[in-house]
């Protein structure tokens, strides 16, 4: 019995995915670390550098919350376009295959950038809610239709 072609392509998706994950992240937690650690650490040094410069706050709002807002954002659309540009390229041997088309590696990384940049933003707002601070949006929709038009802005321009 044949499969369908929509089956053929989440199967290649799905190993695509796999193989990405181990690659990019490791086969150890700390590439994981690193996911979460990269937007804190680039956030954090801002927010020492505008402590330093005597700004505690920016329109009212606290410094670490208005940097990781804009940081974590700015991360997702950076990561996306240099993932997605290398993304055919890095995975041309593979296109021998006939199930494998050019479109699979590049939904592969967007599919993994999307997941990542959402779940490391919900772990950073969910631990300055701990520390205290109010972090959640007055509009999660309007947050959510803004990130996935970044993603696609990023998708845009790696695939010119």
């Amino acid at each position: 019995m044949a499969r369908a072609s929509l089956q053929i392509m989440r199967d290649t998706v799905h190993a695509l995915l796999m193989r990405e994950l181990k690659t990019r992240f490791g086969s150890s937690k700390l590439g994981y670390f690193w996911a979460i650690a990269e937007p804190v650490a680039q956030a954090s040094i801002l927010a020492i550098i505008m402590t330093i410069i005597g700004k505690s706050s920016l329109a009212g709002v606290p410094v670490a919350l208005f940097l990781i807002s804009g940081v974590m954002p700015f991360k997702a659309f950076s990561k996306t376009v240099t993932q997605l540009s290398n993304g055919i390229s890095s995975n041309t041997a593979l296109f021998a295959y006939r199930q494998v088309s050019p479109i699979d590696p590049i939904l592969t990384r967007v599919i993994i950038e999307l997941v990542t940049f959402f779940i490391v933003y919900i772990i950073l707002l969910s631990v300055m809610a701990w520390l205290g601070l109010d972090v959640w949006p007055q509009d999660l929709l309007a947050l959510i239709a803004a990130s996935l038009l970044l993603v696609s802005l990023g998708v845009g321009i790696a695939l010119c």
